[in-house]
């Protein structure tokens, strides 16, 4: 409950804010040849902000992070694979 009540904005966050990206940001492990990305992932996020992770399972290395924000929804192109997936989602705060 109290979780929903400080998403919804009902608990004022007293930290410094730290302005959540852009959705469709992304973050993508040096060693990915962008023009290998010809699959795609969609993630649409309904009252909060979301960080998805993707990893390769086999050597836990990171593939790639996509930035999605609250009511949104993004498409974005990642390579053909099965991974590990890892998913945050940080208090809205905007």
């Amino acid at each position: 409950m109290w979780r929903d009540m400080k998403r919804s904005g009902w608990i004022p966050d007293t930290d410094v804010e730290i302005p959540f990206p852009e959705s469709g940001s992304v973050t993508v492990n040096r060693s990915i040849d962008p023009r290998s990305a010809t699959s795609s992932l969609k993630v649409v996020t309904d009252m909060g902000n979301a960080v998805i992770q993707l990893y390769d399972p086999a050597t836990d290395t990171h593939v790639i992070s996509v930035y999605v924000r609250r009511g949104d929804e993004v498409t974005i192109p990642v390579p053909p694979g099965t991974y590990r997936n890892q998913t945050f989602s940080p208090p809205a705060t905007n």
